[in-house]
């Protein structure tokens, strides 16, 4: 017998446009691999799980019960058009 589940899980994200203006994913990465720390968190967008390209620019997110994340351009276009 085979069972699927899917579990679906809900998270209050608040966006932080300004935080890193200017820093690119490709920055970023370098700058945690340089320092020794893992970046594998923050390697796909939170919201919509696309990976980044190295010279996208990296929207700051702060997502409940998990910490900071980063999302896109077009994610925070969704947000502020009150789209989920």
């Amino acid at each position: 017998m085979l069972i699927t589940k899917t579990v679906s899980k809900t998270y209050e994200v608040t966006f932080y446009p300004y935080v890193l203006p200017e820093m690119t994913w490709g920055e970023f990465r370098e700058s945690r691999e340089k320092n020794g720390i893992n970046s594998s968190k923050f390697k796909k967008r939170f919201c919509c799980n696309h990976a980044f390209a190295d010279d996208e620019r990296v929207i700051v997110i702060s997502v409940s019960s998990i910490g900071n994340r980063f999302a896109c351009k077009a994610c925070l276009a969704r947000e502020k058009d009150g789209a989920k």
